[in-house]
């Protein structure tokens, strides 16, 4: 049986009906709280382990970009909604840390999958508490590119000792470039695997892999874009050499 004081989930709105429909099958397997944006820093001090805002895209404004701030990606998952379709909305959504972004929510399952994905990640790896750069950033869990230093497991690139900030997306991205290396990966692979068959438009993904190079140019120059088909992370030999990732 589950232990359900080690999930809470935080339904983040100033409406009172928001996620109503699917309020009783979330209390049926998580501790759920509803919060007010203005409380939102209530989540940072609740004592559950893997923890999951599902936040109100409509209403809540910066709530997003202020959770995050104050959570890293493993203290933290961070749903946003919104009855309001808009790649604008959604990449704002991304931008401020989001994990998923949905629109018209219509069935317990579609928010269900969502919640299993972070509750799934954040029990594979070993939790962190205050700072943003975990215990498990090590050596030996990361990979090391052109200057960068990219930790799987804890969402974090560095250069040097600085931490870039990229979305968690993005982040997967990344991740998934290096992971296949030298082969196409189709739009439609990347939303089945990055985005998990969100209803993600393909310009969308595109945005998405365009801001990621951006933030790292170390890695943008190896992404090419095949017209019509979808990318390839490309790395020469020497490149190659360099990757050190724990076996």
């Amino acid at each position: 049986m589950t232990d359900t004081s080690k999930f809470s989930i935080f339904l983040i709105s100033q409406n009172p009906n928001f996620m109503k429909p699917f309020e009783e099958g979330l209390r049926d397997s998580y501790q759920t709280f509803r919060l007010k944006d203005t409380d939102a820093y209530l989540i940072k001090d609740n004592p559950a382990k893997i923890k999951i805002a599902i936040v109100d895209g409509d209403l809540c404004g910066q709530a997003t970009s202020s959770l995050r701030e104050q959570n890293n990606y493993s203290q933290l998952g961070i749903i946003v909604t919104s009855n309001i379709d808009g790649f604008f909305k959604e990449e704002f959504a991304f931008n401020s840390g989001a994990d998923f972004f949905l629109t018209q929510v219509s069935t317990f399952k579609t928010l269900q999958l969502r919640i299993k994905t972070i509750v799934q990640r954040n029990l594979e790896k070993p939790q962190t508490s205050g700072s943003l750069v975990s215990s498990n950033n090590t050596k030996e869990s990361s990979i090391t590119y052109k200057g960068l230093t990219i930790f799987p497991n804890d969402f974090i690139v560095k250069a040097e000792d600085r931490v870039i900030k990229i979305t968690p997306m993005q982040f997967r991205l990344l991740v998934n470039f290096f992971a296949h290396s030298g082969q196409l990966l189709s739009r439609d692979w990347l939303k089945k695997n990055i985005w998990e068959e969100q209803d993600i438009s393909l310009r969308s993904i595109d945005a998405q892999v365009s801001k990621l190079k951006k933030a790292l140019p170390e890695v943008a120059e190896g992404i090419i874009n095949i017209y019509g088909r979808g990318y390839i992370f490309n790395m020469d030999d020497a490149d190659q050499k360099s990757i050190k990732q724990a076996a």
